[in-house]
């Protein structure tokens, strides 16, 4: 199914970004705050260097990021040096009817936009593909027109730093709720989400982008929605191995997929708690997937944060010491360089 694998990990920071989410307290919901904590560094006071440019001008308003809908973002490649933060989102929140749509594209550390989606809708799912060894763009992949009609999206969409976009191509059906794991720089795996009337979808789809080919990728021992993914490699044998978990509806399994071996999917270890809606990384060095917070089944927003590791397929979750500062859900998380953050180092 695939072969000629080749897979890259490189370390080079150890600072997470969370940001473009939801945070409600009571009745109201607004924006999430931009916020970073340090994976070496639990006791680590952290914040994002643009925070104390935005509280010191008041023409900025607050420090939250100026999205309110799932905002979808990564690191950007644009040349051999430059990494630009990049995170796409409703510019003006949710309209009261619905229909505003995931269409505008800032730079984070800036909050300045750089592009115009082509394709706009609400709560797809993105990630970072790189294009050539010195460019990357966020893919940007299904979701639905508005919250009322909830008609999902069939398209995908490549956003450049440089503010261009191009239309990629399409799925094999409309996608809500899905995840979505970039393999190589030539090779993506797209996951579940939600069918008709409430339904979980167990099947998985690979794309080859240098033909624009999908192929039916194993299916999932269950259907899952809203859950995190990621790519990591055994410490000991370094088999790749595509992690996928928790989700909506009752959800705590982990499932593991040993892309080298082509098994199917293999029941690992349950998450220690139920949620769904947050967001994940994998580290730089592609030994750990981490999973950042999210909001149980009745929207009780979780600090928790989780590390899942395997040894010789022996695999196994650990709470971490960090916390999220502000709890929310639908928010994005990647790494950033240090030059992004400032932070107090306790130790």
């Amino acid at each position: 199914m695939l072969t000629n694998l080749t897979l890259s990990f490189a370390a080079t920071s150890s600072k997470v970004l969370v940001t473009a989410g939801f945070s409600c307290q009571g009745k109201f919901c607004g924006p999430m705050k931009s916020q970073v904590f340090d994976l070496d560094y639990p006791d680590a006071e952290c914040q994002p260097s643009w925070n104390r440019l935005q509280q010191n001008n008041q023409t900025t308003g607050s420090y939250s990021a100026p999205l309110v809908c799932m905002g979808v973002g990564g690191l950007l490649q644009d040349g051999p040096q430059d990494q630009i933060p990049v995170v796409c989102g409703c510019p003006d929140g949710l309209d009261r009817d619905g229909s505003q749509q995931l269409s505008a594209c800032f730079r984070v550390d800036t909050w300045t936009q750089v592009a115009q989606m082509s394709l706009p809708g609400i709560f797809p799912y993105g990630i970072v593909v790189q294009k050539d060894p010195n460019h990357s763009a966020l893919w940007i992949t299904g979701g639905v027109s508005t919250i009322l009609t909830g008609g999902k999206l069939y398209t995908t969409e490549f956003v450049y730093p440089n503010g261009t976009t191009e239309s990629g191509p399409d799925l094999p059906r409309g996608l809500h709720g899905h995840c979505v794991v970039a393999i190589n720089d030539t090779t993506a795996l797209v996951i579940g989400g939600w069918l008709d009337h409430w339904t979980k979808d167990n099947r998985t789809w690979i794309i080859d982008f240098d033909t624009n080919k999908w192929s039916s990728g194993p299916d999932l021992n269950q259907g899952r929605i809203e859950s995190n993914c990621g790519l990591i490699k055994d410490r000991v044998t370094g088999d790749p191995l595509i992690v996928v978990t928790g989700g909506i509806g009752s959800n705590l399994s982990t499932e593991i997929w040993n892309i080298r071996s082509n098994q199917m999917w293999i029941i690992g270890p349950n998450l220690p708690e139920l949620f769904g809606g947050g967001a994940s990384i994998v580290t730089d060095d592609g030994i750990s997937f981490i999973v950042i917070g999210g909001a149980s089944m009745n929207w009780d927003s979780r600090r928790s944060i989780f590390q899942f590791q395997c040894s010789s397929m022996e695999c196994q979750w650990s709470k971490m010491n960090q916390k999220l500062m502000e709890t929310g859900w639908s928010y994005n998380a990647f790494l950033i360089p240090d030059s992004l953050t400032t932070c107090n180092d306790t130790r």
